[in-house]
C-alpha cells in the first residue's frame, strides 16, 4: 500500500504542478491558481515528508496536550491512501478552465482607493484592534488573551475579526496590483510587504498571512519572469523559514511586557526569543522540524486523525460547520448551541484539556468530516461554486483576482465558512469603495461644469 501511495502522490505532484505552470501565465492570479498552490503547499509538500522520512512528526506541547495521531507512512499506510483520494478528486474542478483574461484600463483599477489610503485604514484598524483585544495590555499569552475577548465581546468582536481579515487581503491585493501595473517597483512592493508583515506578525501573533503575501510575491515574480529575483530569494527561505519554524515559541512571550512602549515591546520579544531557545535546546530542532514548520505540516496531522475516527468512532457532522456561512452573524447568547466552526470541533475531540484551542484540519478534513466519502463529490462542486460565484461578483480588475487567488490560497488551509465570509466582506467593502468613488465622481464632474458656466 505504501508503494500505491507513492505512485499516486507522483501523480498528484505532477498534476498539480502542470496547472500551477501552465496557468500561471495564461491567466493570471486566480482562485484556482490560489487552490492549486495551496495544495502543493500545505498537504503535498507535508506528504513528501512523511513519504521521504517516514513519519511526520509533531512538537512535544502537541504531544502532550492533544490526541492528535503522528503519521506514519508505513504503517498507516491505508488511512494515508484514504487522505489522498479527496485531493485526487478536486483535481476535477481544475479541469474547468477559469476565464480568460479581460482587458483592463487603468481607469477600472482606479475605481479602487490606492494602497496608501488602505495602508492608513489597515493601519488604524490594526491598532484599534490589538488596544481593544487587550494584548496591548501585556502580561498574558497572546493566545489566551485573544480567547478572553472574543468570550467577552462575542459576535461584535468576530465580526471585527473579520472585517480587518478582509482589510489586509484588500491592502495586499491592492499593492500587487500596482506592482503588476508598473505603479510600483520591486523594491517597493517587496519593502511595502515586509512592513504589513512585521505589523501584522506581532500585532495578531499569527504567521499565516506571511505566507498569503509570500504566495502573492511569488506568483507576481513568476508572472513578471523576474527569475534571478526569485533565485537570490531562496537564499532567504532558510533564515526566513527558520524564524517562522521557531515562531510558535516566540509569540508565547512576546506580548508580556510591564508596559506597552518601545521598551517594553522589546522586553516582550527578548522574553519569546529566550523561550524559544529553551525550547530548541529541550527539543532539538532539524531539517524535518524545519519543513513540517513552514508547511503547518500539523493540519495534516489533523487530517489524518479526522479520516482514522470520523464515521468510525464518530459520527459525520452532516455540514454542521458550512451552515456558519450563513448563520455566523446571530449571536451565541441567543443560540447557545449555534454550530461551531470545524477548528473548534475538532480541538475539542482532539484536544480536550486545552478548551481554548483551535484546531485547522484542511479543506479536505473538514468536508471529509461532513459527509465522509461523499466529499469526492461535494468537494469539487462546492469550490466550483464559489469560484464561479465570487468570480461574478467582483469585477475582474487586477485588484480583485489576487483577492481571489489569495482566498483560493488560504482555503486550503482554513474553515470554508471563515474565508467565504471573508470574501464576502472584502467584496462589500469594495463595493462600497466603488459607488463612493462614483458619486464623488459625479459630484467633482458637475461642480467643474457649473464652475466653467459661472465663466462663461
Amino acid at each position: 500500500m505504501s508503494f500505491v501511495n507513492i505512485i499516486i502522490l507522483i501523480l498528484l505532484t505532477i498534476i498539480y504542478g502542470w496547472f500551477f505552470f501552465k496557468r500561471i501565465h495564461k491567466y493570471g492570479p486566480t482562485f484556482s491558481l490560489g487552490i492549486t498552490f495551496g495544495v502543493l503547499f500545505f498537504l503535498l509538500f507535508p506528504l513528501w515528508i512523511a513519504a521521504l522520512s517516514g513519519k511526520l512528526t509533531l512538537d512535544l506541547d502537541a504531544m502532550r496536550w492533544t490526541n492528535i495521531p503522528i503519521i506514519d507512512w508505513n504503517k498507516g499506510s491505508e488511512i494515508i491512501f484514504w487522505m489522498l483520494l479527496p485531493i485526487s478528486s478536486t483535481t476535477l474542478y481544475l479541469f474547468i478552465k477559469p476565464k480568460k483574461k479581460e482587458q483592463q484600463t487603468i481607469d477600472d483599477e482606479r475605481r479602487i482607493l490606492p494602497w496608501r489610503t488602505w495602508l492608513v485604514i489597515y493601519v488604524i484598524a490594526e491598532i484599534t484592534f490589538f488596544t481593544i483585544s487587550g494584548l496591548a495590555g501585556g502580561n498574558e499569552h497572546w493566545y489566551k488573551t485573544k480567547s478572553e475577548f472574543f468570550n467577552e465581546y462575542g459576535q461584535s468582536a468576530v465580526l471585527a475579526a473579520f472585517i480587518l481579515s478582509a482589510l489586509r487581503i484588500i491592502l495586499i491585493s491592492r499593492i500587487m496590483s500596482d506592482y503588476m501595473s508598473e505603479r510600483l517597483s520591486t523594491a517597493s512592493m517587496m519593502g511595502l510587504c515586509a512592513l504589513i508583515s512585521l505589523i501584522t506578525l506581532y500585532s495578531t501573533g499569527n504567521r499565516i498571512l506571511l505566507l498569503f503575501i509570500s504566495a502573492s510575491i511569488l506568483i507576481s515574480l513568476i508572472i513578471k519572469r523576474k527569475y534571478l529575483i526569485i533565485s537570490l530569494g531562496i537564499f532567504f527561505t532558510v533564515p526566513f523559514g527558520f524564524i517562522m519554524s521557531i515562531f510558535k515559541w516566540i509569540r508565547a512571550y512576546m506580548h508580556n511586557y510591564p508596559d506597552f512602549s518601545i521598551t517594553g515591546m522589546i522586553t516582550g520579544i527578548q522574553s519569546g526569543v529566550d523561550f524559544a531557545i529553551r525550547q530548541i535546546t529541550i527539543e532539538g530542532f532539524g531539517s524535518r522540524d524545519f519543513f513540517q514548520g513552514i508547511t503547518e505540516s500539523v493540519n495534516i496531522n489533523v487530517y489524518y486523525g479526522i479520516i482514522e475516527n470520523y464515521g468510525e468512532k464518530t459520527p459525520f457532522l452532516l455540514g454542521e460547520t458550512l451552515a456558519k456561512v450563513f448563520l455566523f452573524w446571530i449571536p451565541r447568547s441567543f443560540w447557545e448551541s449555534k454550530p461551531e466552526t470545524i477548528t473548534v470541533i475538532i480541538a475539542h475531540y482532539m484536544a480536550p484539556k486545552v478548551p481554548t484551542l483551535s484546531l485547522v484540519s484542511t479543506i479536505f478534513g473538514e468536508f471529509y468530516a461532513n459527509f465522509g466519502f461523499l466529499c469526492l463529490i461535494f468537494l469539487p462542486l462546492s469550490l466550483f461554486a464559489i469560484d464561479r460565484f465570487f468570480s461574478a461578483i467582483l469585477p475582474r480588475l487586477m485588484t480583485n483576482k489576487y483577492i481571489l487567488f489569495i482566498s483560493g490560497f488560504a482555503l486550503v488551509r482554513f474553515p470554508m465558512s471563515d474565508f467565504i465570509i471573508y470574501i464576502a466582506i472584502a467584496a462589500s467593502i469594495l463595493w462600497i469603495n466603488k459607488h463612493t468613488m462614483i458619486i464623488l465622481s459625479k459630484k467633482n464632474r458637475q461642480r467643474h461644469l457649473t464652475s466653467e458656466k459661472e465663466v462663461y
